[in-house]
């Protein structure tokens, strides 16, 4: 919920990180629709699932008018082998570089030239597209959309340019300090598993990449069954559903079995300093954790996240930055993902502060499970929680965004109809025993950064 400028928490994601051609034409009078309301009184949902797999969520919302189109695919860092790690990612440069109807930049330039806005994003679990504009557009928007995630031609020329992209935003890696440190503490927590490497890859992976290995890794998860469309905005849910039926047409593969990637094991805790040029040092303590594949388990992390650094008056906040001035920030980032993650406490302070201030976690960790959590304490948490979760829902994109991760990560639209009512019958109880069950202090592993001048830091 509060990584700053890396991987996106819950209520960042949710505010907001694909097919292949096909033949088959789609009768929208056999579509089978589901309706829900949100507990927060938006906009009706319809759910409907195409014949050949692709699950499409619409929310009618004509209080302005634009629509957002966000397409998410079940395909991500994790899904892939280490020998292909940042295809993914790759893939996800390439797919709005042309078709056959399309030339390169031309749908950049359809989007731009009618005041549109158009991004993609991966992460370890997915990776999606998503487009808002003017709603007068709808028909040929949602048509070049349907185009580029289709039928992209992953033009060999357009293959190493980007590659060449790729490759310079690996070394620039070390421009964000976080997102550096991260990239290099997760992968080095596991054995084995699927978070073995990172969403971009490295140098020696991205180099190796063919395309034909592109071509084949669209072909095998960018299929119906793996993708879920969300769209929202100014719309009529009946037309929208027969013109996406027409042209989101690729056939399905029912008998497709994604392989397993292989069961998430953690290593022995370890200490690893980084050199880097930094005035500050940059810190995470990482603690092995649970996947987060229902959403009671978001919830909880949430819940859990904001106990510790959800604003000010937050445990490690309120000690560590307001009274001890042990750091210039702090704050806990419980990864919701499908597979066993690390929960972390990461933070910046002056390197000789490094031991006090993981002292200091360690004492505020010890004195939350001897006291637990207080009455005010914890309404003040759900509070959090759920405001966070509803300014995530203040847009098209927002709610967009929200529906597709609900999607692609549970199977349904729950964090729309749902979340509210698990953040409020979640006991303090359960989560004191979930923040007790992780922060074991003989498991934390300590990742940090300093100059190359300064002595390491006693750990």
């Amino acid at each position: 919920m509060s990584w700053p400028s890396a991987p996106l928490g819950m209520g960042e994601l949710r505010a907001c990180v694909v097919l292949v051609a096909g033949l088959l034409s789609c009768s929208c009078a056999a579509v089978p629709w589901t309706t829900a309301a949100t507990s927060q009184k938006l906009p009706t949902m319809q759910t409907l699932k195409l014949p050949n797999g692709l699950s499409v969520t619409m929310q009618k919302d004509s209080s302005i008018p634009l629509v957002t189109l966000d397409m998410w695919v079940r395909a991500g860092g994790g899904d892939e082998s280490p020998e292909q790690a940042g295809v993914s990612h790759f893939l996800e440069h390439m797919l709005f570089k042309g078709t056959e109807r399309l030339a390169v930049g031309e749908y950049d330039h359809r989007i731009e030239s009618i005041g549109g806005y158009l991004n993609a994003a991966t992460s370890l679990d997915y990776t999606h597209y998503y487009v808002t504009f003017p709603s007068q557009h709808f028909d040929s928007v949602l048509a070049d959309f349907a185009d580029v995630l289709q039928n992209s031609s992953l033009d060999p020329k357009e293959v190493e340019s980007e590659r060449k992209v790729i490759l310079e935003e690996i070394s620039r890696k070390i421009d964000n300090p976080f997102g550096y440190l991260f990239d290099e503490t997760i992968p080095a927590l596991f054995a084995e598993g699927p978070y073995t490497h990172t969403v971009i890859g490295s140098r020696e992976t991205v180099s190796a990449l063919t395309r034909d290995q592109l071509v084949a890794y669209y072909q095998d998860s960018y299929t119906p069954d793996r993708m879920f469309l969300s769209v929202v905005g100014d719309i009529d849910p009946a037309t929208a559903k027969e013109k996406i039926s027409a042209v989101f047409t690729k056939p399905g593969k029912p008998d497709a079995t994604a392989a397993s990637p292989p069961k998430a094991r953690y290593l022995p805790p370890i200490d690893r300093t980084l050199p880097m040029d930094w005035n500050e040092a940059y810190f995470i303590l990482a603690f092995p954790g649970p996947a987060s594949n229902t959403l009671r388990q978001m919830a909880l992390c949430d819940l859990g996240e904001t106990v510790l650094s959800g604003g000010r008056s937050s445990r490690l906040v309120n000690v560590l930055q307001e009274k001890k001035s042990l750091v210039s920030s702090i704050g806990a980032y419980f990864p919701t993902n499908r597979h066993d993650s690390p929960l972390l406490v990461y933070g910046t302070c002056e390197p000789a502060k490094l031991p006090a201030v993981k002292d200091a976690v360690f004492e505020e960790l010890a004195k939350l499970k001897k006291d637990g959590i207080g009455n005010d304490e914890m309404k003040r948490v759900r509070r959090m929680a759920r405001n966070s979760h509803l300014f995530s829902l203040e847009t098209n994109a927002g709610r967009a965004s929200t529906i597709g991760y609900s999607q692609v990560m549970l199977g349904n639209t729950g964090l729309m109809t749902k979340y509210e009512g698990e953040i409020s019958t979640l006991s303090r109880d359960e989560v004191e025993k979930f923040l007790s069950r992780y922060f074991v202090e003989e498991k934390a592993s300590f990742f940090v950064t300093r100059r190359a001048e300064q002595p390491a830091a006693s750990q």
